[in-house]
Parts: C-alpha cells; sequence; structure tokens
C-alpha cells in the first residue's frame, strides 16, 4: 500500500500494488535518494516460494502507477529481512547471510552487491537465524547489525579514513645492517590519524614485531629495520590508527598479504628459466594414464576449472600437468619434472620457484613433491611434500643453499631439482604447474674495498685494511691467507664494477701485490 500521510487525521491510499514476482509477504522497504525507487524485501519467498534471496526494484516516480522493474538476486539460499539506503549504497539484513551490501551508483535500477559479513556462517538455508536488522546512517561510516544468536556487531563500511604512499618505493631490498625508507600517511574524508600509532610491522620468520614510525614532519614518516639475519626474506606492512579507532594497513590486508623484500646488500641473478625456451628440463611418466608436464602457454579452458589461467610471470609460458582442453588432469600415477643441473656455488645462493597446485582432495595422498640432487653423493633427497591448494592462483618457494645443506644437498655446480605430482588413490583431480625458476647469489657483506685493493694488511679492527702502502706486511698476509676461499686479499682481478678478487687467494693475488709494491 502507498498512503499520503500528509494530513494524519486522515490518511490517504493512494494505490495498492501487488508485485509480480512470487509476493508472500512484503516485509520491509526503502527509498532511493531521490525517491524514484523503492527496493522491497519480502521475508516468505525465499522460504516458501524456493526463491534465491532476492530484493525488488519498483519504480514509485508516479505514485498511483509503481512498477516491479527488476528482482535482483545474489543467488543465495537466505531470507532477506530489513534494508536501508544512504547515499548510493544499500544495506541489507539477511538473515543467516548476514550483511549485504549493494552499490547503485552506476544503475540504481540494478544494484551490484559490493561487500558482505557473514554473521551465521555455517549455513545460509532460508531459516530465521542470523542478522535481523542494521543501522547504517552514522555519519563516521560506522553501521550496525543485530544478529540473533550472536549478538550486536560494529562494522565500518566506508572509505578507508587513512592510505599510504611510498614516496622512494617499497623497498624489495633491505640491508642486513639496518634500513629504512619513507611513508606518507594521507587523512581522507573525515579520517584522523591517532597520534603515536603508525608502525612497521615486520616478520623475519620469527613471528611479527612492530616499531614505531619517526615522524618527519607533516604527513612524513620513516619506516626503521633493524639489523636482520642475511641471506633471508622479510615480510612487512605499515599500520596506523584513526580516532575513531580503526587499524588501517599498507598493503590493505596486512600480515595476510604483506610487502616481502630480500634481506641483503646485493642479489645476482644467475640463473632464470621461464619456459620460453627448452633450457633442457626432462619430464617422465611413472605409470599415469594423463597429465604429462609440457611446456606452453595455459590453455585456460573455460570449461574447466581446475587449469590456471595464466603463466605466474608474464613471459606466455609455464611447465603444466597435460596442458590441453578438458580433463586432463594427472590420473592413476605420478608424473616428474626434472630440471637441468644449476651452479649454486659462488656465495650465499637461493633457488626460488613458482608453483601452481589443485586439488579436490587436499591434505590427502595427493602431493606436489620436490626433491633436489648435488650430483655429488647426495642422490635425490626429498624436500618438500605439498598438498595443500593454491585455489588458483601461483605461490612462490625459495630455498636457500644452507636450506638444502640441512636435507644433505651439498652447494654444487650441478643441482637439480625433481618436481613430482601424484594422483593417489581414491582417485580425484590434479593439477600442478612450475614457472620462473631462477638461482640469486647473494652478498650481505657492504665493506667497501680499499682505495688500494693491494694494502690488505694489517686489518684495522674497523672494516677497514692496509696503511696506504704496499709492502712486505700485505705480501705476507697474502701468504698466509694463500688457497682460502675468501679474505681482503683476495684482490685479483679487478672485476670493473668496485670489487676485487674470484673466491680464492692464489698466485694471482701475490703477482698484484708484488706489481702494487710502494705507496698508493
Amino acid at each position: 500500500d502507498i498512503l499520503d500521510v500528509t494530513d494524519k487525521s486522515n490518511i490517504d491510499l493512494l494505490t495498492r500494488y501487488q508485485y509480480p514476482t512470487s509476493p508472500q509477504y512484503s516485509h520491509q522497504c526503502w527509498l532511493s535518494e531521490d525517491h524514484t525507487l523503492l527496493y522491497l524485501n519480502d521475508e516468505l519467498n525465499e522460504q516458501n516460494e524456493g526463491l534465491t534471496s532476492t530484493m525488488h526494484v519498483i519504480d514509485v516516480s508516479d505514485l498511483s502507477n509503481p512498477v516491479e522493474i527488476n528482482a535482483i538476486t545474489n543467488g543465495n539460499s537466505a531470507i532477506t529481512h530489513n534494508l536501508y539506503v544512504k547515499d548510493d549504497k544499500i544495506f541489507a539484513a539477511n538473515y543467516r547471510s548476514g550483511l549485504r551490501i549493494f552499490d547503485a551508483s552506476s544503475d540504481p535500477t540494478d544494484p551490484t552487491e559490493i561487500a558482505y559479513f557473514d554473521t551465521y556462517p555455517g549455513s545460509n538455508s532460508a531459516q530465521f537465524n542470523g542478522l535481523w536488522s542494521s543501522y547504517p546512517f552514522f555519519p563516521s561510516g560506522i553501521v550496525i547489525g543485530s544478529d540473533l544468536e550472536r549478538g550486536l556487531f560494529v562494522w565500518y563500511a566506508g572509505e578507508p579514513e587513512l592510505a599510504f604512499e611510498f614516496p622512494a618505493g617499497v623497498p624489495g631490498l633491505v640491508n642486513p645492517q639496518g634500513d629504512s625508507f619513507t611513508v606518507r600517511i594521507l587523512e581522507q574524508g573525515s579520517g584522523a590519524l591517532a597520534t603515536g600509532t603508525a608502525s612497521l610491522n615486520y616478520d623475519d620468520g620469527t613471528g611479527y614485531v612492530s616499531v614505531p614510525l619517526t615522524p618527519l614532519g607533516g604527513d612524513m614518516y620513516e619506516a626503521t629495520f633493524p639489523s636482520l639475519l642475511c641471506p633471508g626474506n622479510v615480510d612487512f606492512f605499515i599500520s596506523a590508527d584513526s580516532q575513531l579507532g580503526l587499524t588501517w594497513r599498507g598493503p590493505a590486508a596486512g600480515a595476510s598479504n604483506p610487502f616481502v623484500a630480500a634481506v641483503a646488500v646485493d642479489i645476482a641473478t644467475v640463473f632464470e628459466d621461464s619456459f620460453d625456451a627448452d633450457t633442457g628440463w626432462t619430464a617422465e611418466n611413472l605409470g599415469a594414464s594423463s597429465g604429462d608436464w609440457q611446456r606452453g602457454t595455459p590453455v585456460n579452458d573455460p570449461s574447466w576449472d581446475y587449469d590456471p589461467a595464466a603463466d605466474s610471470d608474464g613471459s606466455g609460458n609455464a611447465y603444466l600437468t597435460e596442458n590441453a582442453t578438458g580433463n586432463t588432469d594427472v590420473d592413476g600415477g605420478a608424473v616428474e619434472l626434472v630440471s637441468p643441473g644449476l651452479d649454486i656455488t659462488g656465495g650465499s645462493a637461493t633457488i626460488s620457484f613458482d608453483y601452481y597446485l589443485r586439488l579436490t582432495e587436499p591434505g590427502t595422498a595427493d602431493f606436489l613433491t620436490v626433491d633436489a640432487n648435488d650430483n655429488a653423493g647426495s642422490g635425490w633427497i626429498e624436500i618438500l611434500a605439498i598438498n595443500a591448494d593454491t585455489t588458483g592462483g601461483w605461490d612462490t618457494i625459495t630455498l636457500s643453499d644452507q636450506d638444502l645443506l640441512a636435507f644433505g644437498v651439498s652447494p654444487t655446480t650441478n643441482v637439480q631439482l625433481r618436481f613430482t605430482a601424484n594422483d593417489a588413490d581414491p582417485q580425484s583431480i590434479v593439477e600442478a604447474g612450475v614457472d620462473h625458476v631462477r638461482v640469486d647469489l647473494v652478498s650481505c657483506d657492504d665493506i667497501e674495498p680499499p682505495a688500494c685493493a693491494a694494502d690488505c694488511a694489517p686489518d684495522n679492527g674497523d672494516g677497514t685494511f692496509g696503511n696506504n702502502f704496499v709492502n712486505i706486511d700485505d705480501l705476507l698476509a697474502i701468504i698466509n691467507a694463500f688457497g682460502t676461499a675468501a679474505g681482503p686479499c683476495d684482490i685479483a682481478p679487478d672485476n670493473g664494477d668496485g670489487t676485487v678478487g674470484n673466491g680464492t687467494v692464489n698466485i694471482d693475488d701475490v703477482l698484484a701485490v708484488i706489481n702494487a709494491f710502494g705507496p698508493c
């Protein structure tokens, strides 16, 4: 019913309208901001008529002739209940499916669901449990909701109050002796930063630690890392509280999806394979009826939800288990992929790779295993056994030479990796992929070479060497260090990039000292 209540003592019925889409019980409705559209929830048509959660959109621009122009569903089974409109957003309390937020800005006649919070996560069935109503009209952007079983919920559903910028960029490399970067914290809308709450949150593998940011004036701050173990990786994000008491993070997901940096002075990539060419990988079938490893561009079959839509690094290619349309996963056995020999000598080395794994029975006997062989006596040794689904995306794993050594795989010039995807009984879907394999040499030493490299004695105890004169002391230091793997007297050759040496003190270094005898 549409009533004219201008005269409270003489309320007038303008029209009675029955919408055509499964009318049962017109429970509650709310007008759009311009009062031309009515959004209505029927509390019984989901339960009695079997509809999925439905919001009716009725044109009421002519109050004497309302017309339903749309019936919107998000596909859930839950009963629709109270809804409210604030600006161009619709906030619907839909019992077991919780708070649903729709955006009506682009097309008010066809609002799009943009967010939700499920207060009754165990079920979305059409029963009278869960969120009964909400109130979205606080100027702060806070929304409250009443749940029949779980009580009062308090949400923030506005635009972010605080935003983070990184004027010099987000560091991808962090000096192990400590490092810093600048952060700008922007107050947005009615948001205001709570003083003293801005922090760098970092995890070097031992758990997250928070360090307050240093104010630099205005909206600028400095984030400082302490000394960290090298080589390694550090996860990190920035956080700050608003005066409303809400915590904001950059990146927005915080610890769930942080920034990642390598802990090192320098990283040199000595091997990188995105599988755009044949570099010597070999594939073997171990009794599987399908799913052989193949190199190529992912086919991205729209009728098969288990293979990747694309490769991991954007080159276009990857190794995948039977890269073809249709049901082409690994069945009834295993398939293996073996790398060419990888040289991980010459310093602190890491091997990293991206992998893809889809399993319909995760946590069972279906695995993607990663083995390594140093070809110097270790044989194949299992390093990883992965049976957690990557849910349609690619994940990255990095192994250091010390990680491999802990398993008994020595850092040699001919280390190989083996990736094995298997489908064990009972039969299930197993799709796997490997991409972007690389070997990096990590430098953890930031001591500058002396101005005169041959002046390598004495050790001055402060990270420097020499007395600005190449003499017998330097020659004796070379002789004493002869045959060692490194040291200040490993001065030949001059590498032309501010560094010297080849990793071994030998006759070349002796000759370099003799040739440089005298003042620097």
